[in-house]
């Protein structure tokens, strides 16, 4: 067995012996490469190690004090970062801009290949959205269309009409789309009027994302928080009552965080769309990249082949147990986080007084703590060690869904450290590459 196999097949929750093929396999494609692995675990622990000193504890502290170090940090972040921008309001669409033009101020101006205006407004009128224009009280799409931002219109297509009819018919004629109905122009932010929060609202519900992204126009776009709360692509539901003065808030790096990673996935996107569009099928490998689509069965245990599987989506975010999870597999998800968190370094260093030190380079690391017994674990027996993320998303969530060190997130610190071993075995520039090259088919095989 090679050294250090066991300790990181446990916090990829993998088999042993998964890791095991995967050394050999790759030994025969990357010469010099046994020890891989092994100095993968080494990088870890001592990322983990030197984030501990920084949070004033030790390897040897319990684990419920290790996880609350690290949901105080980001506690820290998120009012360092809220006073800085003055305290802006998400509940209205000047505090959401403040926001949105902060990212954009860390990000710069941001071309793409994106979807012609021309053609999203064809799509709309072709199938107009009866939902949105009643609720808006116009009389047809040409109106509506006159009156206000197409971009705001299409984002709000996708909460305001039923999945089923979205799917089966204003989506269709994507299927029939060219290069030529595509343009290079900058990527945009916007926020929604206030009073379209209420149409989301009403036909969405707690399903309702506050915060999305259409990747083929190139456009972020933000709705203002109401009374029913907030609720983010990747965390869900946030208490709808708690205000920024609140011990628990983490709104503010909640929404600063994910706009930051919209546009290096909006960019990711533009990228392989400009890559599809000098290849055949432009249509049908366009539509399978914004569906998401994941390979629905693993590679062949027997094959002596290394594969990897290329999974888009966080499917631990619905299956944590999902077999396709524990074994070999890139994420181009981690990958824009990681450019997000890279950014983070910029922004760091700009403002130390946020004290975003601790958390670049982290995003692979965990470790495993011994859980102290003491109040609520020895009211129910429950003793051992907790596997613990020193990832910055994964802390964040779990501060804003007030999780547990039972219920914690770990999937992003997961994902990243499948990212970490792919590079270490090749090489960080052919990552993104090879992951645009077989997103298509689903499988890198070197």
């Amino acid at each position: 067995m090679t050294p250090g196999i066991d300790k990181l097949a446990k916090i990829l929750r993998t088999k042993e012996e998964i890791l095991d093929k995967l050394v050999i396999q790759m030994s025969r494609i990357t010469p010099n490469s046994s020890n891989v692995l092994e100095n993968v675990l080494m990088d870890l622990e001592r990322r983990a190690d030197k984030a501990l000193l920084s949070l004033n504890l030790s390897r040897d502290a319990k684990a419920e004090d290790v996880y609350m170090a690290l949901l105080k940090r980001v506690e820290e972040n998120d009012l360092a970062l809220n006073k800085y921008l003055k305290k802006p309001d998400p509940a209205t669409r000047e505090g959401c801009e403040t926001l949105a033009n902060f990212v954009k101020e860390v990000v710069g101006e941001t071309k793409g290949f994106f979807m012609k205006q021309e053609k999203a407004e064809e799509f709309l009128k072709k199938n107009p959205p009866k939902n949105l224009l009643r609720a808006l009280g116009y009389n047809d799409i040409d109106q509506l269309l006159a009156k206000e931002d197409f971009a705001a219109v299409f984002s709000s297509v996708r909460f305001a009409e039923e999945p089923q009819w979205l799917n089966e018919v204003f989506f269709k004629p994507y299927e029939n789309l060219t290069p030529d109905d595509f343009e290079e122009r900058l990527m945009r932010v916007i926020v929604l009027p206030e009073r379209w929060r209420a149409i989301g609202a009403h036909f969405m519900g707690k399903k309702l994302h506050n915060i999305s992204h259409l990747k083929e126009l190139g456009v972020i776009f933000v709705i203002p928080i109401g009374d029913e709360g907030i609720s983010l692509p990747e965390i869900g539901e946030i208490n709808p009552h708690k205000k920024q003065e609140d011990v628990a808030s983490g709104i503010t790096m909640q929404v600063f965080t994910l706009l930051l990673h919209y546009f290096f996935e909006i960019g990711f996107y533009s990228r392989l769309f400009t890559r599809y569009s000098k290849e055949e099928k432009f249509a049908e490998k366009l539509v399978s990249a914004l569906r998401g689509d994941v390979p629905s069965f693993m590679p062949a245990e027997s094959s002596d082949t290394a594969t990897w599987m290329v999974i888009q989506r966080y499917l631990a975010k619905d299956t944590p147990s999902d077999p396709r999870l524990f074994m070999p597999h890139v994420n181009p998800e981690a990958i824009h986080w990681s450019k997000a968190e890279q950014k983070l370094v910029e922004v760091a260093q700009a403002h130390p007084e946020f004290g975003l030190d601790l958390w670049p380079g982290l995003d692979f690391v965990g470790g495993f703590f011994n859980i102290s017994g003491e109040g609520e674990f020895r009211a129910s027996g429950i003793e051992g060690t907790a596997l613990l993320s020193f990832d910055l998303i994964d802390n964040l969530i779990s501060y804003n869904r007030f999780a547990n060190i039972l219920t914690k997130y770990l999937y992003h610190q997961q994902e990243a450290l499948w990212n970490k071993i792919f590079i270490e075995y090749t090489d960080a520039s052919k990552l993104e590459e090879l992951v645009a090259e077989h997103l298509a088919d689903g499988f890198i095989k070197l």
